[in-house]
């Protein structure tokens, strides 16, 4: 490889002073293919005058510095086979411009659209309760001018409604049946919990009741702690009596024709038709409160 580059070198020097157009490159090739010998390249150039003689020193002064990078690096002989031509392709090197990945924004949540609560209907209740339309706790009171009674133990009502008798009326809270309140005459009704002014008379239920019911007095305890008269109708009733608050005897029919409580307090006559034990429906009666 040195001594090709040697005679490579002195055929540059003796072709140095070219003619304006000729390739440099193609001449070089031409000669170094050629069968002229360093020996006689070098002398042919004893003869050429000093204009080329000073510039063939110049060009061996830059050979000979070419040579030496050559030399000690070997990767800038391809480098300089390229600026002379020599190599079979040129490869220039364009700048690379990186590439910014792009990034792909997550989808954005598809909205849901909540559904809307969905308010239970209230269920029909049959109409040989004969309670008419139901109202508010507070058109009831306003109505009656009574608190309408509630207890925890029957669980969430049905309905209240307004009825007569009296003709100032009397409150009626509906019920639905539930695995503690046994069937009653009346499918899908489980007590009837009512409220009427007036006071209760144990003698008119022993006068006027039927052979088949079972009349009870006693008293009983109240959610205020108060001590009250009660009656325990029980086996076949089918009626119940009580005074208005005129003093007026009112009869009223039981709708369902169970198992009745009645109690007294603060001038309020309170009603239970449950099928339940006379026990279960004193414990019942203990736990009603009044709203509105």
């Amino acid at each position: 490889m040195t001594d090709l580059l040697e005679r490579q070198l002195v055929a540059v020097a003796a072709l140095i002073d070219v003619d304006v157009g000729d390739r440099l490159v193609d001449d070089l090739r031409t000669r170094f293919d050629g069968s002229d010998t360093v020996s006689s390249v070098a002398a042919r150039s004893t003869v050429l005058p000093f204009r080329r003689r000073h510039a063939i020193g110049i060009a061996l002064g830059l050979a000979a510095a070419t040579a030496l990078v050559v030399i000690v690096i070997p990767d800038s002989r391809h480098a300089v086979a390229n600026w002379f031509g020599i190599g079979s392709t040129r490869i220039e090197r364009a700048p690379v411009t990186p590439v910014t990945p792009v990034q792909t924004p997550d989808p954005a949540p598809t909205a849901t659209t909540a559904e809307p609560a969905v308010t239970p209907p209230t269920p029909a209740l049959p109409t040989q309760l004969d309670l008419g339309a139901a109202m508010s706790v507070d058109a009831a009171r306003a109505q009656t001018g009574l608190r309408v009674p509630s207890s925890a133990r029957l669980g969430s009502p049905s309905g209240v409604f307004v009825v007569v008798p009296p003709e100032s009326g009397q409150i009626v809270v509906v019920y639905p049946s539930t695995d503690t309140l046994g069937p009653t005459s009346i499918t899908g009704v489980g007590a009837l919990l009512s409220a009427v002014g007036g006071r209760i008379d144990d003698g008119y239920f022993a006068k006027l009741a039927g052979p088949g019911t079972v009349v009870e007095t006693l008293t009983i305890v109240t959610a205020d702690g108060e001590t009250v008269p009660a009656i325990w109708l029980s086996g076949e009733p089918h009626q119940v009596f009580f005074e208005d608050t005129n003093g007026s005897v009112q009869i009223d029919s039981l709708r369902l024709a169970t198992n009745t409580l009645l109690w007294t307090e603060d001038s309020v006559v309170y009603r239970l038709e449950a099928s339940v034990s006379r026990d279960d429906a004193i414990e019942i009666a203990r736990s009603v409160i009044t709203t509105g």
